[in-house]
């Protein structure tokens, strides 16, 4: 190590330079860790020395005989610095190793027909889910699993359900309800309802179980084509209340009145049960009076009656399996319009969701008490034609080939 003997000035507010002390020297600046015990009215143009270490770095050793480079503040300065400088690389590879073990687990995604990448979900978000559901987790609500991660294996084309090759196996739309307590769910719902009416004799309760698969909401609005109605809350697959209701009546309509509405709105039962307009008109636009039309009260009676009995969703009481199902269009040409149903046409196999057999579900209907026995007897009779229908027409989509029926109670 030469040391070098020179002269230390300030130059502006902070630039500190030293020259040596020979002819033709220049000056050179000097590092700004040596700064800390520098001022300009106790160090300005004093000798000093210094050197160079063998990457060319000036180091300033003394300033008026005093040291610098090995003082307490300076020493102190570069562990700071080497610290920093440390802490630094220990952030970078761990980065690199966080970033190492995303891609291993991209890696494994892009094995799968079932694929994260796929999604319309913003980058970060598709990262978070792929490491965690890699290791072991899931996504909790079925409803936000369906709507939010569904995949578009293909540009421009719908989301996927099954994988593109069926014999390989499906994609992995399985069903997780988390720790969804089913049995509490349903007391909870039938404490609510019963909340509503002044009695239990009030309220029916009662469960059946799917004897075959059942397709609730197929026709509604979805990424697949094809829907599958979840409840907006708990993900879980359930039937709505209107469904119920409109199930019910149509069932009154065919094995009572033969399938004729109008007669149907004749009827004082029928009319007390699911309300009725004051006439109605059939497709070929005759009018059909209701009962309470043709009997009114007094001239301010309007004919229109609201329904007496109350109907509430259904829900499953233990968790329900999800199952894949597939139907196939097979003269896709022709339903386009573009081509008669030949049968060179090639089969478009549409995948679908639905609910397994031997799933139960709590059913329950109330009626408005009006202080009467009548009240009960036609509430008895509301759940003789939901069961009915349940068990003898079925629910939902694709009642005709199957679909929807319900087991009769034992």
């Amino acid at each position: 190590m030469e040391l070098k003997k020179g002269t230390i000035r300030a130059r502006g507010k902070s630039t500190w330079e030293v020259k040596e002390d020979q002819e033709g020297s220049k000056w050179i600046p000097v590092p700004n860790e040596f700064k800390v015990l520098l001022d300009k009215q106790i160090h300005n143009k004093k000798p000093c020395t210094f050197h160079f270490q063998e990457d060319g770095k000036l180091v300033l050793d003394t300033v008026d005989g005093k040291p610098i480079a090995e003082s307490k503040e300076v020493k102190a300065l570069r562990a700071e610095v080497e610290e920093k400088k440390a802490q630094q690389e220990q952030q970078r590879k761990w980065k690199d190793k966080k970033k190492n073990a995303r891609e291993e687990q991209f890696k494994k995604q892009e094995q799968k027909e079932y694929n994260l990448l796929d999604t319309y979900l913003p980058r970060d978000t598709q990262e978070l889910l792929t490491v965690a559901m890699t290791n072991g987790y899931d996504i909790d609500n079925y409803a936000l699993k369906l709507q939010k991660t569904a995949n578009f294996p293909e540009y421009g084309k719908v989301a996927a359900i099954y994988k593109r090759d069926r014999k390989k196996g499906t994609l992995e739309y399985t069903a997780n309800f988390g720790s969804i307590p089913f049995e509490s769910l349903s007391e909870r719902q039938y404490q609510n309802a019963a909340g509503q009416f002044k009695t239990e004799r009030h309220l029916k309760s009662f469960q059946l179980s799917t004897a075959t698969r059942l397709i609730i909401g197929i026709g509604g609005a979805s990424v697949y084509e094809v829907g599958l109605t979840l409840h907006h809350v708990y993900g879980i697959p359930y039937i709505p209340a209107s469904a119920i209701k409109g199930l019910t009546r149509s069932w009154m309509i065919k094995s009572q009145f033969n399938n004729d509405e109008g007669k149907a709105l004749g009827d004082k039962h029928f009319c007390d049960l699911f309300g009725s307009p004051a006439e109605w008109k059939d497709e070929n636009k005759a009018s059909w009076p209701s009962y309470y039309e043709k009997n009114k009260k007094n001239e301010n009676d309007p004919g229109e009656r609201q329904g007496n009995v109350i109907f509430f969703d259904a829900f499953p009481t233990q968790l329900p399996p999800i199952e894949e199902d597939v139907m196939n269009v097979h003269y896709p040409d022709y339903y386009k319009g573009e081509a008669p149903p030949t049968d060179f046409q090639s089969p478009n196999p549409i995948a679908f969701l639905t609910v397994a057999a031997g799933t139960p579900f709590q059913f329950l209907i109330g009626i408005k008490p009006n202080g009467s026995d009548l009240d009960i007897n036609l509430l008895s009779k509301a759940e003789t034609l939901l069961k009915e229908a349940l068990t003898q027409h079925g629910i939902g989509a694709k009642t005709a080939v199957g679909y929807g029926y319900f087991n009769p109670t034992k």
